[in-house]
């Protein structure tokens, strides 16, 4: 199936060499087979090969291999053998990570009874019960209100410092769908709103953040969270898409300061594995922007004149800063998920990073996965 897949993206590239345009092509398809409610295949173009069977159930592992394969290309890497976060791996960290956050039970209709019907010595008794209840019922929903996850036990705000095309808002977007089945329309789009309002999605690519905001729109479209035709209840595709804009933004934050004035509650990532010396191979002054790639980061410094990176050691991979970056910029107590190499756990040029994650941070769980023979982790860290 990897290889059938394979040759189906060499078989596009010979069709639309534009990696841009294959992106934009893909994600038109896409939008157009959930509206008109069509399989993607039948919304491709016909000059675009037969799409395997394989890549038929997740668009979006289609859309994130097309992604990484345009940002090997604008580096100057190989485009063989690029592929994407498996959906099962995110699918496995999310689930994990809301799986004690669901706190919506149903409750069974209280019996009611008109006071009017009540003996005139039981009204009163009645009349307080009743004010008793309005007052709960307003305090459960402050609380609601000012909580740190939604309704459905999303945590928020929900950050994503690479956001890549969206894998990682898109699956948990799904769960939120699942749990919110039960909620009247006008509690469904209200919780959605949150959620939305309280996604914070950074990438310091442009191309990356509009694949973001345009999958993350079909996914609400498709899941009947937006409406296409304002349907009562629902939020509008306006709205969604003016929120979206506002909340998924092009940001280099290993340089820039955090955009928003709340801090996240969550953070998940998958952050580059790349180190600097592969970034530029395919532009003329390549050698020009690492060296000053560089020097901004290792310059770096925070308002009171401290330097913000101290795991800049040796050949640096831009993965090491993402996690110190995360850990920076996370509310106390907040949670940490990050896919990073395993190098992490060995390289003696990672020894500054894990002394932070140890001696600043809690560091609760690492879970060792295997792809053929890369080797890759998970940390799950809360900032102290």
């Amino acid at each position: 199936m990897v290889n059938e897949a394979s040759g189906w993206f060499a078989r596009v590239d010979h069709e639309c060499n534009d990696r841009v345009k294959q992106i934009e092509i893909w994600l038109n398809s896409w939008e157009k087979s959930v509206i008109k409610n069509i399989p993607v295949a039948a919304a491709l173009p016909k000059n675009w090969p037969i799409l395997p069977a394989g890549l038929l159930s997740e668009p979006g592992t289609v859309l994130d291999t097309l992604l990484s394969r345009f940002e090997a290309e604008e580096d100057g890497r190989s485009v063989k053998g690029i592929g994407s976060v498996q959906v099962k791996l995110v699918d496995l960290i999310l689930a994990d990570e809301f799986k004690n956050t669901n706190n919506m039970k149903k409750k069974e209709p209280l019996a009611t009874i008109s006071i009017s019907a009540l003996p005139p010595g039981f009204r009163a008794y009645g009349e307080q019960m009743n004010n008793e209840v309005q007052t709960k019922s307003e305090i459960d929903r402050f609380d609601q209100e000012t909580s740190h996850q939604t309704m459905t036990g999303i945590p928020v705000p929900f950050a994503d410092l690479s956001v890549g095309a969206g894998i990682f808002p898109d699956r948990m977007l799904k769960i939120h769908s699942e749990r919110c089945s039960g909620l009247k329309d006008s509690l469904q789009k209200e919780d959605t709103l949150r959620l939305l309002e309280g996604l914070q999605l950074l990438d310091d690519s442009e191309v990356a953040v509009y694949a973001t905001r345009r999958r993350i729109l079909i996914i609400l479209m498709k899941l009947n969270l937006v409406s296409l035709n304002d349907e009562k209840g629902k939020i509008s595709k306006l709205d969604a898409e003016l929120i979206l804009e506002n909340n998924v933004l092009c940001r280099d934050i290993l340089i820039d300061d955090w955009p928003w004035n709340e801090k996240p509650k969550f953070i998940v990532s998958k952050p580059p594995w790349l180190r600097i010396k592969d970034k530029f191979r395919n532009k003329e002054n390549g050698s020009e922007l690492r060296k000053r790639m560089s020097e901004d980061l290792r310059n770096k410094c925070e308002l009171n004149g401290k330097l913000r990176y101290t795991a800049l050691r040796g050949n640096v991979n831009l993965y090491r800063l993402y996690v110190e970056r995360a850990l920076q910029i996370v509310q106390k107590d907040a949670k940490v998920r990050m896919i990073v190499p395993d190098s992490l756990l060995r390289e003696k040029s990672s020894s500054p990073l894990r002394k932070i994650l140890v001696s600043k941070n809690r560091w609760e769980h690492v879970g060792l996965f295997r792809k053929k023979v890369i080797n890759y982790f998970q940390a799950i860290l809360k900032a102290f």
